[in-house]
């Protein structure tokens, strides 16, 4: 590990510019505001994903519980996005 970046928060000097690393945890990246638009494409994309997940899942004939798993995580996106998409208007 470089010199300064044993501290949580540590400035590197590299290249004539001072880098600055800051760790913090989920719960706290949640509260930076986002774009409704940046927050819609997302959830789109997460949407997507699951969608994909659920139909590999289905082909190659995986374990039901994942599947419906899955199948509670799209409802809850789902929700989320039209709960945005409402706000927007």
């Amino acid at each position: 590990m470089g010199r300064g970046l044993s501290k949580p928060g540590a400035a590197m000097r590299k290249g004539g510019s001072f880098l600055l690393h800051v760790i913090i945890g989920h719960s706290q990246l949640e509260k930076i505001p986002m774009s409704i638009e940046r927050q819609r494409k997302i959830l789109e994309e997460q949407l997507e994903e699951i969608m994909d997940g659920i139909a590999e899942l289905k082909r190659n004939r995986g374990d039901n519980f994942s599947v419906k798993q899955l199948e509670r995580t799209k409802k809850m996106v789902k929700s989320k996005l039209d709960k945005l998409n409402d706000q927007s208007r």
